[in-house]
C-alpha cells in the first residue's frame, strides 16, 4: 500500500489526466485515495472531475476522498483572498500552494505595471503576508531561507505551509449589486442551513466572485453569525466585493 501511495502522488504531481484514464486506474480497495490524489490532474474541468467523483460509490471512501482533497475543492482562484494552512504532501494542497504562487506573480506583475502603490509586507508587490513554512518563518530577515520575496521560492513535496493571500482586484464600483429579493433569500439560505458557520463561509468563498455587496448589505450578512470569529472569516471572504468601501463604518460597528 506504501508503495501505491508513493506512486499516486508522483503521478499526481507530474502527468496529467482525463476522467477516462482516473476511472481505469481506480481499484476498489483505495478508490477514494485515488480520485483524491489525482483529481488536481484531471482535465476537462468540473465536468470530468463530476465524472471522476462519481466513481466513489462506497460512502467511507467517499468520505476519505473529501477530506484529502477538500482544500482543492473550496479553492477559489476568483475570489482567492483568506488564511491557508497547506499540508505540502497531500497533491490537492499541494496544487492549492502552486496556485497562490502563480496567482501571486501575476498580480504583482500587473500591479508594477499600473504603478500601484506598494503594500505589501516585504516591499516586492507580493499578495502573500504571514508566511510559514515548517512553523518558521519563510520570508524577510527572521527566515531561515534567505528569501525576500515567495516568489523566490521553489515549492517543495513535504511540510506545512501557512500564510495569508490578499488579493489586489477590486469590484468595479459601478457594478451590479445583488437586488434585495436575492439578497434576502442568500441570507435565509445561510440562516436555516444546517452546517455550521466555518463551513457556511467556505461554500461562500466559492461564490464570493459572483457577489458585489453594498456596506448595508455586508452589515446584514455579518449579523447571521453569532461570533465574532465567524463574522470576522465572513468579512475577510466578502471584504474586496463591496463596491462602496467609502461606506464601512456602516458594518465595521458589527466589531
Amino acid at each position: 500500500e506504501q508503495e501505491q501511495l508513493a506512486m499516486l502522488s508522483a503521478l499526481g504531481r507530474d502527468f496529467v489526466f482525463t476522467a477516462t484514464h482516473l476511472r481505469q486506474l481506480c481499484s476498489r480497495a483505495m478508490v477514494g485515495t485515488t480520485v483524491a490524489r489525482l483529481l488536481p490532474t484531471l482535465v476537462g474541468g468540473k465536468f470530468s472531475m463530476n465524472m471522476a467523483i462519481r466513481k466513489v460509490e462506497n460512502v467511507s471512501e467517499f468520505i476519505k476522498m473529501l477530506t484529502l482533497c477538500k482544500e482543492y475543492m473550496l479553492f477559489n482562484p476568483h475570489s482567492p483572498t483568506g488564511h491557508y494552512k497547506l499540508d505540502l504532501s497531500n497533491t490537492g494542497s499541494a496544487y492549492v500552494a502552486q496556485a497562490l504562487a502563480l496567482l501571486d506573480r501575476w498580480e504583482s506583475g500587473l500591479a508594477k505595471r499600473k504603478e500601484l502603490i506598494d503594500i505589501s509586507e516585504n516591499g516586492d508587490y507580493s499578495c502573500v503576508r504571514n508566511c510559514r513554512y515548517a512553523q518558521e518563518p519563510l520570508l524577510g530577515p527572521g527566515s531561515h531561507t534567505g528569501l525576500q520575496s515567495f516568489d523566490q521560492w521553489v515549492i517543495p513535496e513535504k511540510e506545512i505551509l501557512e500564510l495569508d493571500y490578499v488579493t489586489n482586484q477590486r469590484p468595479d464600483c459601478h457594478g451590479t449589486v445583488l437586488d434585495d429579493a436575492a439578497f434576502k433569500q442568500f441570507l435565509i439560505i445561510l440562516q436555516q442551513a444546517e452546517c455550521d458557520g466555518t463551513t457556511q463561509i467556505k461554500v461562500t468563498r466559492n461564490l464570493a466572485h459572483y457577489l458585489n455587496l453594498t456596506s448595508m448589505q455586508m452589515r446584514q450578512l455579518l449579523g447571521v453569525y453569532q461570533y465574532s470569529e465567524l463574522r470576522e472569516e465572513a468579512l475577510i471572504t466578502t471584504f474586496f466585493r463591496i463596491i462602496d468601501i467609502h461606506n464601512e463604518k456602516i458594518f465595521r460597528v458589527r466589531y
